[in-house]
């Protein structure tokens, strides 16, 4: 009686020990998969796929000395929005000029989320002219000193170093770069939204 017992028991454990790899495997893939299509963007629509260029790696801007109207402005002291970073060092010149006319028009076509995203201008341009005419043409953009020997060494180590302006998350981590000359003011807006949309306000 005894023998047929442990007869039937075999097949049971091993019923239960595929039913939890089972559970386990319907738990842990679908994780796997979107880690994967997350960082490989492998699966997705072409439709839904960034337009700017993803910087590799994305890095932090916390290192960098900004200043604000002579404030600081340390990345974990400051209200956590969407940023497009304009550089603007020395001179701003025709891919400069561009940049700041794209950023302002997108930004403006965000209509009620215009309030989540903020506009950057980083230099070291200590010139009345120049600052009068941002806050004339380009009103919203905030003007951030900055050390380009800092922005060069911090984008040194990345796989885009000549972009024209760039998009930084909520957490200080320029992310994304684009280029007038290759990229559209859709395809920032486009993007922008996309970013707006899988991220909470607060």
């Amino acid at each position: 009686m005894n023998e047929s017992v442990k007869v039937a028991a075999g097949p049971v454990n091993g019923v239960n020990r595929w039913a939890k790899i089972l559970i386990v495997s319907t738990i842990v893939l679908p994780m796997v998969i979107a880690y994967g299509v997350y960082h490989t963007g492998l699966g997705m629509p072409t439709g839904t796929i960034n337009k700017g260029d993803l910087l590799a790696p994305p890095v932090n801007i916390e290192g960098l000395t900004l200043t604000i109207e002579n404030q600081s402005a340390a990345i974990d002291q400051i209200e956590p929005k969407w940023r497009l970073v304009i550089p603007a060092f020395n001179v701003c010149e025709i891919a400069c000029e561009q940049a700041l006319y794209v950023t302002r028009q997108v930004h403006k076509r965000l209509n009620e989320k215009y309030p989540r995203v903020e506009r950057w201008i980083l230099t070291n341009i200590d010139d009345e002219k120049f600052i009068t005419r941002v806050a004339t043409e380009y009103p919203g953009a905030v003007l951030v000193s900055a050390l380009p020997d800092q922005w060069q060494t911090l984008l040194s180590n990345t796989n885009s170093k000549d972009g024209d302006y760039f998009m930084m998350d909520r957490s200080g981590f320029v992310m994304m770069s684009y280029q007038t000359s290759v990229h559209s003011g859709n395809d920032l807006l486009k993007d922008l939204k996309r970013m707006l949309k899988f991220t909470r306000e607060h």
